[in-house]
């Protein structure tokens, strides 16, 4: 992909005076000020460097729209009409936003359809799609520049009859009823096969992956040189980045949560839910609009709540390396943390996660594959919504409308949607998968116990490839194998996957 600048910081915990209250007593006044909290926040820079107070204070003013990295995403959508409004027009020189015409979004959609990647130029950087989902922020952004901050006496942006310099017209998506700005240079959008759930050749080929990167002969010399002679702080994130790839992996299979959910789970709260009786996950729920998401249980069995406070113990012993390092970092409520350079052991992105995983796939051979942890997410509904079909009783020519509707609001619960109403394809999926209706539930658990059976036989293999055993003999380590592999037989037996 073309190499630009990087535009857009990410800020987080940002305070903004919101309001004053006056109050007089005594022949004195006194005032309080009220501020507005944003978990995240974006800055963006011209690329000369100075801060595009526009699309700033945009940002702020529309924070209330945005939960958990949107504003980030929204920010880097934007930042093409910044690059354009630098040196993207015919004659190179900078323009303001208030100077834009039609010729100036002609030509900006021109590019974004034309971008092309460095090693394969016959590959677009962007799909139709993106370029519309691109232009339609910077539309909304042109409409409230407007609104806001435009002194010219003609019109920027409306309809024909309004005059202005660039025409759009309003209007509705039949499918989901929501508004977009239709304008005549849009390229046509896409018509795309819906992604489809991951597969389990994928995952365990990916899984294999995760395994080989443990090993510190896997990471070429310029991976390894920006340690230096740290070689602590290397084995450490060879560690870390292992444990939290399992992590990452495990929570996306198993609870089918959202990339933005994961990276904004509550360490203290996980670290008291996992240890009860009856252990659960706490998730936030991220699609809904709310500036404090609302959080959902998600219940688990005890071999899920091992793994997860396993990775909390490594988790821990990755800050605390970090600690040593950099002693004003302080211990915070993430619980994924990044390992970029610069940013050891504070709190990562989704985005973060989204480029891992990438950076995985390549390596596993999905290049130009569909891979993306969405992936999981349309497994977890899919399997979610066939265990509940078959929970019903009946064949599929029995089931109304209304059985398929008691079988969504339960799956919703589970997976943190406002509504069945994007679930409802979920149904042909399921029947696309199970086929004749296999047994359903054995099916579950066979699969959940298949997936427990590759953890423990891959961390296995990674204690006894690092272990000691220069003290025992042959016979002892034997017997030590032996013992595991049989607790670990032993525990997929009871899961179904042997008789």
């Amino acid at each position: 992909m073309r190499r630009s600048e990087q535009l857009v910081s990410k800020l987080t915990d940002v305070k903004l005076p919101d309001s004053v209250q006056y109050f007089s007593g005594g022949g004195n006044t006194t005032h309080r000020v009220h501020y507005q909290s944003l978990p995240v926040s974006a800055f963006v820079r011209w690329p000369s460097n100075k801060p595009c107070m526009a699309v700033n204070t945009y940002l702020l003013d529309q924070a209330h729209r945005w939960t958990g990295d949107s504003v980030i995403t929204e920010a880097n959508k934007l930042v093409e009409l910044v690059r354009f409004c630098a040196h993207g027009r015919a004659d190179r020189r900078a323009c303001d936003f208030g100077d834009l015409s039609d010729n100036d979004v002609a030509r900006l959609i021109d590019k974004l359809c034309t971008d092309a990647y460095v090693d394969d130029v016959s590959q677009r950087v962007r799909n139709n799609n993106t370029v519309r989902a691109i232009m339609q922020s910077c539309f909304r952004f042109l409409h409230w520049y407007q609104d806001t901050l435009y002194m010219k006496p003609f019109p920027l942006i409306g309809d024909r009859n309004s005059g202005a310099a660039i025409t759009v017209m309003q209007k509705v998506n039949p499918h989901s009823n929501r508004s977009y700005f239709d304008h005549r240079y849009l390229p046509p959008t896409n018509t795309q096969d819906p992604k489809l759930p991951i597969s389990n050749t994928m995952i365990e080929d990916i899984e294999a992956v995760v395994e080989e990167l443990y090993d510190a002969e896997s990471y070429p010399e310029p991976a390894r040189r920006r340690f230096g002679r740290d070689y602590v702080l290397f084995d450490a994130y060879r560690v870390y980045m292992t444990a939290r790839r399992d992590f990452m992996l495990m929570m996306m299979e198993r609870t089918g949560l959202r990339p933005s959910e994961l990276a904004a789970m509550s360490l203290a709260d996980n670290l008291c839910s996992t240890k009860g009786q009856r252990p659960y996950l706490v998730l936030p729920t991220l699609k809904r609009r709310r500036l404090n998401p609302p959080p959902r249980h998600f219940h688990i069995n005890n071999d899920l709540a091992l793994r997860v406070r396993i990775y909390m113990r490594e988790r821990n012993v990755w800050l605390e390396t970090c600690q040593e390092r950099n002693p004003e970092l302080t211990d915070h409520d993430a619980m994924l943390l990044s390992t970029e350079p610069g940013k050891h052991g504070h709190s990562i992105a989704n985005t973060a996660l989204e480029k891992d995983f990438e950076k995985l796939c390549l390596r596993a051979g999905y290049k130009g594959a569909q891979s993306c942890l969405s992936m999981f997410r349309h497994r977890f509904i899919t399997l979610e919504v066939r265990l509940h079909l078959k929970e019903l009783g009946k064949g599929k020519t029995e089931l109304n409308k209304q059985d398929y509707r008691i079988v969504l609001e339960k799956v919703k619960e589970r997976t943190g949607h406002k509504s069945i109403d994007s679930l409802w394809h979920y149904i042909d999926l399921a029947y696309e998968m199970d086929g004749v209706w296999e047994p359903v539930r054995q099916a579950e658990e066979q699969m959940l116990a298949a997936d427990q059976l590759r953890y423990e036989l891959r961390h296995l293999r990674r204690e006894w490839r690092h272990k000691n055993t220069s003290d025992m003999t042959p016979e002892q380590v034997i017997d030590l194998v032996v013992d595991r592999l049989g607790g670990i037989i032993n525990k997929s037996v009871r899961g179904g996957l042997a008789r």
